[in-house]
Parts: structure tokens; C-alpha cells; sequence
């Protein structure tokens, strides 16, 4: 809704295969989709964004290094916005670049700022 492009990135084939579908459905011509593990996608894409959100697995292992790589590379513009959707278990509100966390039932919403 309203963003000149969006880029969706998954490393599942069924989730995109599904991203897929719901851009044709869509008739999206500026959603991009890459299937890609997303530390590689951060380390390799000359892609910078104002926003990104982010919704790995409520369990991943490296949910504090998903939120430093995002925040110490340059994906992420200057002023740009990361959300982060996570559980829980994990707490953000020490990280240097924190601005708020919503919850919602069992679902948090933590915000970063570049």
C-alpha cells in the first residue's frame, strides 16, 4: 500500500512459490521476490531499503544477529526503519538502535531506527 517496491525474500520454495502466486494475483509489477537465505541476501544485495520488516521463525537461533547484520550493514538507509516480529523470549530494549516494542497476545513488533 503505496510503497513504490517491495522485495520479499525467503529461503523455502513452498513460501515462494505462494509469494509468487499472491504477486500475480496482486498484478504487482514492483513486488520483487528472492529465493535466498536472508544473511546472504544482506551480505550480497546492492539493494538499500526505508523500511524493512522482518518475520523470521519464533525460534530462530540468530534472531540477535538477523537484528545487528540488518542495523550494521547497509540495507537499511540512513533513517530508514527495520521491524522486527519475534516472540517473547527474546528482548531488545538494551539494543542501541531499540525505539519502542508493541505486543499483541503472544506476538511483539520491536522497532529499530538507522
Amino acid at each position: 500500500r503505496g510503497a513504490a517496491s517491495v522485495m520479499s525474500v525467503d529461503k523455502h520454495p513452498k513460501v515462494i512459490q505462494h509469494l509468487h502466486q499472491l504477486k500475480s494475483e496482486f498484478n504487482d509489477d514492483n513486488w520483487n521476490i528472492s529465493r535466498s537465505d536472508v544473511f546472504q541476501f544482506i551480505e550480497k544485495s546492492p539493494l538499500s531499503f526505508d523500511l524493512i520488516f522482518a518475520d523470521p521463525p519464533f525460534g530462530m537461533k540468530q534472531m540477535d544477529e538477523l537484528v545487528d547484520r540488518i542495523l550494521n550493514s547497509n540495507i537499511l538507509n540512513d533513517k530508514g526503519i527495520f521491524i522486527l516480529e519475534h516472540g517473547g523470549e527474546h528482548q531488545f530494549e538494551n539494543h542501541p538502535q531499540f525505539t519502542k516494542t508493541k505486543n499483541y497476545g503472544g506476538v511483539n513488533f520491536t522497532f529499530f531506527e538507522r
